[in-house]
């Protein structure tokens, strides 16, 4: 298990920035690549408070699956291009 220290948090961060800007990216693969370690099961295996920390600062649309800042999401978990237009409601 990862745990929640402040240097996983940090760790987080880094995974954030790889994954923002990215489509299709797996996150259990893009994990892997930021912590290194190859016991690790991916995001399974990290506490649910560096989670919280990840969606934070990035989420997956789930319209078009483009990581993007978490601001940029409205409460559908879809970006600006995804939503619906409010001309077209």
């Amino acid at each position: 298990m990862i745990p929640h220290t402040p240097e996983n948090s940090e760790k987080i961060r880094q995974l954030a920035e790889k994954l923002c800007g990215t489509c299709n990216r797996s996150l259990d693969d893009a994990v892997q690549e930021v912590f290194g370690d190859e016991s690790i099961d991916a995001v399974t295996d990290i506490d649910i408070e560096l989670l919280r920390e990840l969606d934070d600062i990035t989420m997956e649309c789930q319209g078009c699956n483009w990581w993007c800042e978490t601001s940029e999401l409205n409460e559908d978990e879809l970006c600006e291009d995804c939503a619906p237009s409010e001309d077209n409601e």
